[in-house]
């Protein structure tokens, strides 16, 4: 690839290893077929989250920390999602700007007037900064990042190696030309990646502003990238270039001016790969925070919504140390007795797991434990687990997308599945919890295959069912548990339950059993629970003993 040196006022060719990130390109299919799946693009939410990390992070990277809130109230009103409810800081309100035009205009043409328009918001609340157009002198201005007592220098702006002022015009025509040439055509993630590398080392080369340039030319990589495989990727690059902004610097001011790329790209095409596993496990969370708010919303209040959302903002690392009565009395500005108390009725409803007890607890969310890609999604984000019954000590409820893994645990338990049915691997159980949900929640049949869950912990401790039994007219009931959940008494709950469901909330007049001829100890929970042994038969492939219990009018 050649371009036009102007510092030195010679061409310029450079060269890269072209083996660069072949190593992991069969990983990049996939995390596109995420990105592009539309229960993802039709939540803008994920996406204004997406961006207010990455304004933090790129301007983290310019030594210039910004409020969060602040970005996420701007990035709101600019996508019309709501009004803000206090005044819009405009140092955040202009890098929301940025990150708005970045997604919204990514398939545009790059023009000089769309870069003059990405500065000017860059720099709306200096009124002394040169907005909206190029530098007109080559003095330079040394980035400083870090504190007052270690502070760590970076780039100068401009390098000594850069475009001089008299020749930027031309200097940013030509690249320019070079950036809609080079994305004509889409390409697979492996070379897009490495466009975006060029792109960025290239424009650094140029060094156009005299502040700023960090900024855009991450914002040109991502715009690159979008362009090559035609959609806006969920690729938090800045945040995982601040995590590690030594080591970038150093690789950029080592790749100045060089024309062998191969160090510099092989650097940040490895970047690129972190951030889109990176990517994928903060759109994972953010979809489960997504649910998890439309489960539990309802239920708070002003102070315990805030609460959740100073959580939610730490992101994938966790709220650090977990929330306590000291945090939330500091946070909410309340009493100690009613941060417990509103701790207590968090952790109550579900939406808190808590650590420990009393004054001394410490509460986390209550996530999902596993997330999974589309095309093992069971149910639409919008389903809502119903609750069937309730008992003293368990809730029945409706599966959910975040079941199958314990589902699977159970299923493929040598130990749990002895008297019952052959193992199940992990595709049949999500086949079968699918079926589940297209036969008796999408019918509301009330009848189907449930989710036993422990008031006390609120995790799955068990299944349980209550269905038509196959070939034979009659209604079957039907249970089982965790291996570490034996013992304690849940199958006669739940099979209680189910009884008295089946009769006075359907109005079933017959309910019947089958179970291994072996099975001692679940005919005697049938025995207890009222089912009496009728017959022996053959079920399934085996021999099985036949129970039932009609309704007494």
């Amino acid at each position: 690839m050649t371009m036009w040196n102007w510092a030195l006022l010679k061409p310029l060719t450079i060269t890269y290893d072209t083996h660069i990130g072949e190593a992991k390109h069969h990983g990049y299919g996939d995390a596109l077929a995420y990105w592009q799946h539309p229960e993802i693009k039709g939540q803008i939410a994920f996406w204004i989250e997406w961006l207010a990390d990455e304004a933090m992070a790129t301007t983290l990277l310019a030594g210039s920390p910004l409020e969060r809130r602040q970005i996420k109230a701007s990035l709101n009103h600019l996508f019309k999602i709501e009004q803000p409810t206090h005044r819009l800081l405009k140092r955040e309100q202009g890098v929301a700007e940025l990150m708005t035009h970045m997604y919204q205009g990514f398939r545009e043409p790059l023009s000089q007037a769309r870069l003059f328009e990405w500065h000017a918001s860059l720099f709306k609340a200096d009124a002394n900064a040169e907005k909206g157009r190029y530098r007109e002198h080559d003095n330079p201005i040394v980035l400083v990042i870090g504190t007052p007592h270690n502070p760590q220098r970076y780039l100068a702006s401009p390098p000594e190696s850069s475009v001089p002022a008299d020749y930027l015009p031309e200097a940013m025509e030509q690249f320019i030309r070079w950036f809609n040439a080079l994305h004509q055509t889409e390409t697979n993630m492996q070379t897009a990646f490495i466009r975006a590398g060029i792109v960025l080392w290239y424009f650094m080369q140029i060094h156009p502003f005299e502040d700023g340039n960090g900024r855009i030319a991450r914002a040109l990589a991502l715009t690159s990238i979008a362009q090559s495989v035609g959609t806006l990727c969920f690729l938090p690059l800045s945040t995982l270039l601040q995590k590690d902004h030594k080591n970038y610097y150093q690789h950029l001011t080592e790749a100045r001016n060089q024309t062998d790329l191969s160090d510099w790209l092989r650097y940040f095409v490895e970047k690129l790969e972190e951030a889109q596993q990176y990517g994928a496990k903060t759109l994972d969370f953010l979809m489960k925070q997504w649910a998890f708010s439309q489960q539990f919303e309802s239920q708070w209040n002003a102070r315990q919504r805030k609460a959740m959302e100073r959580m939610f903002a730490a992101g994938v690392e966790g709220f650090q140390g977990g929330m306590d009565i000291r945090k939330y009395k500091g946070l909410m500005r309340t009493s100690a007795s009613i941060a417990l108390r509103e701790l207590t009725e968090l952790h109550e409803m579900g939406a808190l797991r808590m650590r420990g007890k009393g004054k001394k607890a410490r509460y986390d969310l209550r996530l999902p434990q596993s997330g999974y890609w589309p095309n093992e999604f069971l149910y639409p984000l919008s389903h809502t687990m119903k609750t069937i019954i309730e008992t003293t000590r368990l809730y029945i409820r409706e599966f959910g997308n975040d079941d199958v893994e314990v589902v699977y645990a159970m299923n493929s338990d040598p130990q749990v599945m002895k008297y019952i049915a052959a193992i199940e691997t992990y595709e049949q159980v999500k086949a079968i919890l699918q079926k589940t949900h297209e036969t008796y929640y999408q019918q509301d049949t009330k009848f189907g295959a449930w989710a036993v869950v422990s008031k006390e912990t609120h995790e799955v401790v068990g299944l349980c069912l209550l269905k038509p039994l196959e070939d034979t007219g009659e209604i079957e009931v039907g249970y089982r548990f965790l291996l570490p959940h034996w013992g304690k008494g849940y199958a006669t709950e739940v099979a209680q339950a189910l009884v008295q469901y089946g009769f006075q909330t359907i109005g079933l007049k017959r309910i019947v059993a089958i179970t291994d001829t072996q099975n001692d100890a679940s005919q005697r929970v049938l025995e207890k629970v009222g089912l009496r042994f009728e017959r022996f038969d053959y079920f399934l492939e085996r021999d099985v003993k036949f129970f039932a219990i009609e309704r007494l009018d």
